[in-house]
């Protein structure tokens, strides 16, 4: 007798767990297309995120300067997604802090199933 398979939702990105953070706001509209079937495909994401399991903490909004609250959010998270608008200052920061930093069209491919995301 065959056994049931668990109908718990897949992807190829290990997300449970996780505290996530975009810097930047926006997804660029040809990635929304391809993997979420809209133009930003920000919300979808954070969607597929909770699904899953994982933790969005927030997204930092591109400035100049990073900003204590913006600081505290890269801080707290185990990855962190560069969206399409994003600051070189919040990469950096993200890159003092030694996070897990990835482009946006990678997490995408791996949080929707087409590719394995290799951290």
């Amino acid at each position: 007798m065959a056994r049931a398979r668990s109908r718990s939702p897949r992807s190829n990105l290990q997300i449970a767990d996780q505290k996530i953070v975009f810097i930047g706001t926006s997804t660029r509209f040809d990635l929304g297309q391809k993997y979420c079937g809209v133009n930003n495909g920000l919300f979808k994401c954070k969607e597929r995120i909770k699904e899953l399991g994982g933790e969005v903490v927030g997204t930092v909004a591109s400035g100049r300067k990073i900003i204590p609250k913006d600081e505290k959010m890269i801080e707290r998270a185990d990855l962190v997604v560069k969206m399409s608008n994003y600051a070189d200052v919040d990469l950096q920061k993200a890159e003092t802090e030694q996070k897990k930093v990835v482009d946006q069209e990678t997490f995408m491919a791996a949080l929707f199933e087409t590719t394995v995301l290799r951290l």
